[in-house]
């Protein structure tokens, strides 16, 4: 399918995000030129799973003939499967007439701290250790933190901050179109992003 829609589209270059599955897929079915998207966790977690992951990363980069990353660590982690000179480093940027339209100046000095945690429920966004900082600031801080994602974990989210009597501090919401999320961070004084 995927030689199939290649040969349809005749791209001048096949961009894969994610080494390990679509960057692969390249090296599988020889198609080419390839310049391929690392993620993060396709070269800091994935390594580490298994010989067969370790090798399919391995030949997806050697078949590539670029990969772009946008950290240093991505970097490092790329060069141990491909040569540093076919490594290139591109900063993804944001929309700043979008974000400028959400910016705030001034911070109210009453109510509750609002929080936003965005990134997601996946166990990488380590959505349990948020709340069990939650649960350590106790009632120190007046807060409300609102959690943005759905996933396996949902059910036992729930159960792990209404066990801590965290409920009426602790929203989990759907995510929401680009546009609207962006306009919406306006009303929070903290971003939250956690990762392992």
């Amino acid at each position: 399918r995927l030689r199939a829609a290649v040969a349809e589209f005749q791209p001048d270059i096949i961009n894969p995000h994610y080494i390990i599955s679509y960057a692969w897929l390249t090296w599988l079915t020889r198609l080419k030129p390839v310049v391929a998207t690392a993620w993060g966790s396709d070269l800091l977690l994935m390594p580490q799973r298994t010989f067969l992951h370790r090798r399919r990363i391995a030949q997806a980069l050697r078949w590539a003939d670029y990969c772009t990353v946008d950290n240093r660590n991505l970097f490092d982690a790329a060069a141990r499967f491909t040569a540093p000179e076919k490594i290139v480093r591109v900063i993804m940027g944001v929309d700043r007439p979008l974000f400028d339209r959400m910016a705030r100046a001034d911070f109210p000095r009453s109510g509750p701290l609002r929080i936003v945690a965005p990134r997601g429920l996946g166990r990488v966004y380590d959505p349990f250790t948020i709340i069990e900082a939650c649960r350590l600031i106790g009632d120190r801080i007046d807060y409300r933190l609102d959690l943005f994602g759905s996933g396996r974990d949902l059910t036992l989210l729930e159960e792990s901050f209404r066990k801590r009597s965290l409920g009426a501090r602790i929203s989990l919401l759907p995510f929401r179109p680009h546009e609207e999320f962006a306009l919406g961070l306006k009303n929070y004084d903290v971003y939250l992003a956690a990762s392992r």
